[in-house]
């Protein structure tokens, strides 16, 4: 309690200017030590995010054909059967008929 009177006494026979000046020193050590504080703590929830959200899968990409919504892999597999359908990158409407014909034979099997 004599310690705190003594600093009473200290801070009160201080000219304004120098009181100015401690205020203005706190202040700056108040926001350092908050600011390491704030810096600290995104860390730890930021880590605490990292370490419980499950993994995030993304999304496949989806292509649109024809008013049909596929992803990359059907989008694959669907060229690589049109590339054995035809002899070149150009589909030609031969290449349709066979196609058609193709098809109609998977109809008749199912009946």
């Amino acid at each position: 309690m004599e310690e705190l009177k003594l600093i009473v006494e200290t801070v009160a026979g201080l000219p304004t200017l120098t009181i100015y000046v401690l205020c203005g020193y706190l202040i700056y050590k108040l926001a350092v030590v908050g600011s390491i504080y704030g810096v600290i703590r995104f860390g730890i929830e930021k880590f605490v995010e990292w370490r419980t959200m499950p993994p995030q899968v993304p999304a496949p990409i989806q292509y649109k054909m024809g008013g049909f919504v596929i992803n990359e892999d059907v989008a694959l597999g669907l060229s690589a059967q049109l590339q054995r359908l035809t002899s070149t990158n150009y589909i030609h409407a031969s290449d349709i008929v066979k196609l058609r014909k193709a098809l109609d034979l998977i109809e008749l099997d199912k009946k």
